[in-house]
């Protein structure tokens, strides 16, 4: 009778099957931390390209919302102007120094303009919307630019090449550097395939128990 750890013990001899198995595949330990690596790098890379994209909606959506209010701004002065113009031209009229059709004409044009107005108070509400669903903030709130006017910014000198730009563009953009990994990572894992039938593994095993009719405990 055997007892102990492991199993199909004969005898004597060591247990067929060990109770505690280690398998060490020395080509995963030189190869697996490899294309981890690439995997991590291609992933970091990948997050860096969603980043990008956000900013550049995210600036896009702020420059439209800038634009709504200018368009706005001289939108109401528009109004005001045509306002003020139909004051007069209805003063005139009633006073018998001008033209009742004028005066019909210029209300009709302060009619359109205030159409016109609510139309650009409708946009600028529409683009801080869209704004603040990029921001994830609280789309009731509404968002005012910080500027009055677009103002550029000057990312390169006008005077550069144009071919050094787009290579510079083309080696910091992250989709490439993220492809890149990508590729490494088929990589290694092609050459992990390779070298498998020539890199050995490491079997050990331990077993701990006793045979029944002899004289004491053997470890095996």
């Amino acid at each position: 009778i055997y007892t102990g750890m492991g199993a199909q013990a004969v005898g004597a001899g060591s247990p067929a099957v060990p109770g505690l198995l280690m398998n060490f595949h020395l080509r995963d330990a030189y190869f697996q931390p490899r294309i981890a690596e690439a995997a991590v790098a291609a992933r970091r890379h990948a997050s860096r390209a969603v980043t990008n994209d956000q900013l550049l909606q995210t600036a896009i959506a702020y420059v439209d919302l800038v634009e709504a209010f200018q368009s706005k701004a001289v939108i109401d002065e528009t109004r005001s102007n045509a306002d003020v113009l139909a004051k007069l031209t209805r003063d005139y009229a009633e006073a018998g120094q001008g033209l009742r059709a004028d005066a019909d004409r210029a209300q009709a044009e302060l009619s359109f303009r205030e159409i016109d107005s609510e139309a650009a108070n409708e946009a600028t509400r529409v683009a801080s919307v869209r704004l603040a669903r990029l921001l994830r903030i609280n789309q009731s709130e509404f968002l005012v630019p910080a500027e009055p006017t677009i103002v550029p910014v000057e990312m390169a000198s006008a005077d550069s090449p144009v071919n050094s730009l787009v290579s510079t563009g083309l080696l910091t953009r992250p989709e490439l550097a993220e492809a890149k990994q990508l590729v490494r990572q088929a990589v290694e894992g092609y050459q992990r395939e390779r070298y498998a039938p020539l890199v050995p593994s490491v079997l050990l095993g331990m077993s701990y128990g006793g045979n029944g009719g002899g004289l004491g405990s053997d470890i095996e």
